[in-house]
């Protein structure tokens, strides 16, 4: 790629283009815009194109001392991405100021791929061309830049075009020459790293990355990290806690006290209700059998979905996901304790049950004060008080066996409820530690598997891409 960019008044570089026999040509306005042709130009000249510099393209940017900044900043960036600069400068001004010193000096680094070229040279006389390309060798060497050689050329005449169509063939040959060793050089390299990892012969083809991204073994992994974590254990509790709770509600008053003296399960096991912060608990630790059956899973898990990788990184994806377990176990208790396990929610039968029960409670005592006080009164021969009746029972009777019997009824349907409450609740806990358990397993286990399947993938396509 050559840039050549040259100051105003420099000028006619459509004209040098003509007669470098350059005929498509883009035409792109100064900042970022879309290119658009700018058609095809008869060529001034019969010159024939150097045949080594197909593939060659000639960019002339803007006029570097344009007074429009826009113009000023692009030829700038691009000055330092090009392949070669040709410096088109004009005897008028080829010592301007801004041309060295923000342009040519600074880029000096870039001599060996430098061209420089005085147009106009028709116009200037046999003395006055030593003169001039004297001074402006002697000003590229104050720029660092003394040994860039200096063509004179002129884009009205053609003079010194053959010269430059040469200059810039050899610098495609010698871009493509290097190109070409640079390109062999970084096959080599990745042939040597396909047979080191193990790819060697496989240039193209099989499995790419998404396709060996399996989930195979994932849930096993969640369900012994879940036994790992005491989920069996905290799904009991949370539906004795459950039933419980119930009892202490719906269950007959008298006999209630008798549940209170049990402590909560759940508390037994430090699982408070809370914020779903995560916390310590009083959760035994995972036995060395569920510490073994996790481990069996991980490595079955990793092995599954590391099963189109090369030995070599399928050992080392074991190891590295082998090695992040104690951090997954270290998680779990932390995970469990920070589970909404819905202690304080109580439903609304609880009330409405214990409510019923309180009424009947207070019928039964009704009655038996009102028979207690019928007896007194016999016992006393006292005149006889008027009892009320319903189908030939005494009021007071039915408030007694009514209230008893109906209070027992709505214990044994309230435990019945409870229970059914219960086996509900334990589902509802479970699946909520579950997925606590799982997000562990996710950030310790599947994600970093992931990135090294994904990665081992990345890196072949690239080596075959690169082999191609």
């Amino acid at each position: 790629m050559t840039f050549a960019p040259g100051p105003d008044g420099a000028g006619a570089t459509s004209d040098l283009l003509d007669w470098l026999g350059v005929t498509d040509r883009v035409a792109r306005p100064a900042g970022p815009r879309p290119i658009g042709p700018a058609g095809r130009k008869k060529p001034r000249t019969s010159a024939p194109a150097d045949a080594d510099s197909a593939g060659l393209v000639l960019l002339d940017l803007p006029d570097i001392d344009s007074t429009v900044a826009a113009h000023r900043s692009f030829a700038a960036s691009l000055a330092e991405r090009v392949d070669v600069l040709v410096w088109v400068l004009d005897p008028q001004k080829y010592a301007d100021a801004v041309v060295h010193r923000e342009f040519l000096a600074p880029m000096s680094r870039h001599a060996d791929v430098t061209l420089v070229v005085l147009n106009h040279a028709d116009t200037l006389g046999a003395d006055s061309r030593a003169a001039v390309t004297a001074d402006l060798r002697r000003i590229l060497a104050e720029d660092g830049l003394g040994d860039v050689p200096v063509l004179l050329a002129s884009a009205r005449t053609g003079e010194g075009v053959p010269e430059l169509v040469a200059a810039l063939g050899r610098q495609a040959r010698s871009q493509v020459a290097a190109h070409a060793r640079l390109a062999a050089d970084v096959r080599t390299a990745a042939d040597a790293l396909a047979e080191a990892a193990g790819l060697d012969g496989a240039r193209s083809g099989g499995p790419s990355g998404k396709d060996v991204r399996r989930a195979a073994g994932g849930a096993d992994v969640v369900e012994a990290a879940g036994a790992a974590a005491g989920i069996p254990l905290v799904e009991r509790a949370a539906a004795d806690s459950y039933r419980a709770g119930a009892l202490r509600r719906v269950g007959w008053p008298p006999v209630r006290w008798v549940s209170r003296l049990r402590r909560d399960p759940l508390r037994r096991l430090g699982l408070k209700a809370g914020s779903g912060v995560e916390r310590a608990t009083s959760l035994p630790p995972a036995s060395p059998a569920q510490v073994s059956t996790l481990n069996r899973s991980v490595r079955a898990h990793a092995d599954a979905r590391a099963a189109e990788l090369p030995s070599g990184w399928r050992m080392d994806v074991a190891s590295d996901v082998e090695s992040r377990l104690p951090a997954l176990l270290a998680h779990l208790d932390g995970a469990v304790s920070a589970v909404d396990l819905g202690q304080d929610r109580r439903p609304a039968w609880w009330k409405v049950t214990g409510a019923l029960q309180w009424l009947m409670l207070g019928a039964a005592v009704v009655g038996g004060l009102w028979l207690a006080a019928l007896a007194l009164v016999g016992y006393l021969r006292m005149p006889e008080i008027p009892t009320p009746d319903i189908g030939g029972w005494p009021v007071p009777t039915l408030l007694l066996i009514g209230g008893v019997l109906v209070g027992l009824l709505l214990w044994l349907v309230g435990a019945q409820a409870a229970r059914v409450g219960a086996a509900r609740r334990a589902r509802a806990v479970r699946r909520r530690l579950a997925e606590a358990v799982a997000s562990h397993v996710d950030a310790e286990i599947t994600r970093p598997l992931t990135q090294h399947v994904e990665g081992f993938g990345a890196f072949r396509d690239a080596l075959a891409t690169i082999r191609r």
